[in-house]
This record gives C-alpha cells, structure tokens and sequence, in this order.
C-alpha cells in the first residue's frame, strides 16, 4: 500500500511561470507561489508567509504558463518532492517542490463550487 502524497494550496504567483523544453523534448514549467499562513498563540496571532516552488510538465505545463502570472491568485493540487544533495562542505541540503496535476485561477475555483440551494418555501398554514 502507497501513502498518500497530495497537496493542496492557494496562493498567489511570486514570479511568472518560465517554460523550457528539455533535449529529450519534454515541456516543464515552473514557477513560484507565495502562500499566507495565520499562526494564533495564547498571547498573539502573526502571519508566515512561505514560497513553494512549483513544476508542471506536457499539456499542464502550457496552461500553467498561460495561468501563472505575477498577481494571479490559483489553487493547486499536486505532489511533494524532495530532492537532497551534499554541498562541497559536506553538509546535506533539501529541496521542497510540489509536482503540479491541477491549476485553476481562484475564480475558476470559486465558480466551480456549486451555489447554495434556494430556500424552500412552505406553504402557510390555512386558518
């Protein structure tokens, strides 16, 4: 059995998508999203912000280069990877990203969820 690897996010573009065909001629698209996070202690409430870099590869890496622009609020799903390496002091470095399957901008998202039901009328009681 695999473990569950999603993620999940809204944020906003900190640089636009760059798109770059690699020599076996596969399309990858990146770009960084700034993310806002709200901590609330006993005593205060601060905000972190955090940047994810984000890789889309194909089809996806077209649209998210399309879609990924400074500004631009979007929602995400994907998947985390990590990447380690030694640097040349010996000591281990990691790399966080996030493997894109889904972009919407926020309004995409926003009007995809379905409206509210309209209220249900009763009859009023006969006298």
């Amino acid at each position: 059995m695999s473990d569950a690897n999603h993620y999940y996010a809204t944020g906003v573009v900190e640089r636009d998508a760059e798109m770059k065909t690699l020599p076996n001629g596969n399309i990858v698209t990146n770009f960084l999203l700034r993310i806002n996070d709200t901590v609330t202690t006993r005593d205060s409430q601060f905000e972190i912000t955090n940047v994810v870099k984000v890789l889309a590869w194909g089809g996806l890496a077209e649209r998210t280069r399309d879609v990924a622009k400074v500004g631009e609020r979007l929602c995400i799903h994907g998947r985390i990877r990590v990447s380690e390496w030694e640097g040349k002091c010996g000591h281990k470095h990691y790399s966080y990203e996030i493997i894109l399957t889904k972009i919407k901008t926020f309004e995409q998202w926003a009007a995809s969820l379905p409206s509210p039901a309209p209220p249900t009328l009763y009859p009023e009681p006969e006298t």
